[in-house]
């Protein structure tokens, strides 16, 4: 991957709209979600506005990494996009996560990340949406 590509998935989720972008911008329901693989987040922060700052510490594989941008656009339900800084990455990157409702119990989510740092990424992104499904999904 180079600097230059973008990495998008689009995932239909079986709750509201509401809940679903709720989900996206809470610090707490961040940490349940928002990683590879569960539990790995540390800390997160959210200040849901335009400018706000947006951040996550999270451990990978036993490494840690910090993981912090401001919000560039914040229009809730349907849109946030927002820079990601990395030191340990060769470059940032902006990420687009639209949210369009399906009907009253259903959300579809699509993100983008432009410029992403190279790595696994898609398949990274694949396993956040299916963490994200798994918490605001009803049982």
């Amino acid at each position: 991957m180079t600097a230059q590509d973008s990495v998008y998935a689009k995932r239909i989720i079986k709750a509201p709209i509401e809940r679903v972008f709720r989900a996206w911008t809470d610090p707490e329901e961040l940490k349940q979600w928002h990683a590879p693989q569960p539990n790995d987040i540390l800390a997160a922060v959210s200040d849901n506005r335009v400018g706000g700052n947006r951040s996550l510490t999270l451990t990978i594989e036993g490494k840690t990494y910090q993981m912090a941008g401001t919000y560039i656009e914040f229009d809730p339900p349907h849109r946030l996009v927002y820079g990601w800084t990395d030191a340990a990455a060769p470059n940032d990157s902006i990420t687009t996560v639209l949210f369009k409702a399906v009907d009253d119990n259903a959300t579809e989510v699509q993100v983008t990340y432009t410029n992403p740092v190279d790595g696994p990424l898609q398949v990274g992104l694949r396993m956040i949406l299916d963490h994200l499904e798994h918490l605001v999904a009803p049982k």
